[in-house]
């Protein structure tokens, strides 16, 4: 006897071996399978942590031996009683995504969990994560001084015209001498022989006349 399984069930073959030496398989009767493992999911954390009132995109992996049917995100604030829950797209192969809104991520953070289901019921889930959220940077905006106008300059510069200085030979002015009969040495001692002359003159007038020389017989 020969046992097949499939996705559905179990087929059980009959062994017939002809006469003829010909080993034929005849199907004698089936039964169903039971399928009773849910789907493995594999979930990591994101590395850099998310900034509160930003979105945050979740990514999770969810593989099973027949087929998955749904795969859903839980989420709540951190201190929350009650969980929220967002139906996860499938991004590509057995990855599947979802968003979660600006108002969802605050200071507290944020717990979540995922659940996936197959064709046959089975639910498989894991337990909650918890991240944590940073706080969004303060823009502090701080005035910048007043910007002087920029001058355009061209090329060459307008600039004024410069003069080439001239060297100037300063030539010191000629001595002229006096003549000699003009200088005050001259002069002084020429007055001094006029006066000398006028004072010898003047003492020869106020001399006493001399006495006549007696006649002499």
């Amino acid at each position: 006897m020969k046992v097949q399984k499939g996705n559905m069930g179990v087929t059980f073959y009959l062994r017939i071996l002809l006469a003829v030496g010909i080993l034929l398989y005849s199907p004698i009767m089936a039964f169903p399978m039971i399928d009773i493992d849910g789907p493995e999911i594999r979930h990591t954390q994101p590395v850099a942590l998310p900034v509160a009132g930003t979105p945050l995109t979740v990514d999770v992996t969810v593989t099973d031996d027949v087929a998955v049917v749904a795969v859903t995100l839980f989420y709540r604030i951190r201190g929350q009683n009650d969980y929220l829950q967002i139906n996860m797209g499938m991004k590509e192969g057995s990855l599947y995504q979802a968003t979660l809104s600006e108002t969802a991520l605050t200071l507290s953070g944020i717990e979540y969990y995922f659940s996936a289901s197959d064709p046959s019921g089975n639910v498989s889930s894991i337990k909650p994560f918890f991240l944590a959220v940073r706080p969004k940077p303060v823009e502090v905006l701080i005035p910048l001084p007043e910007i002087q106008p920029v001058i355009e300059a061209r090329f060459p510069l307008d600039m004024p015209e410069i003069v080439p200085i001239k060297e100037h030979v300063i030539t010191p002015a000629p001595i002229i001498r006096k003549p000699w009969y003009k200088k005050w040495w001259v002069w002084g001692i020429g007055g001094a022989i006029l006066a000398g002359v006028a004072a010898a003159n003047q003492g020869q007038d106020t001399a006493p006349a001399a006495a006549p020389a007696p006649d002499v017989e």
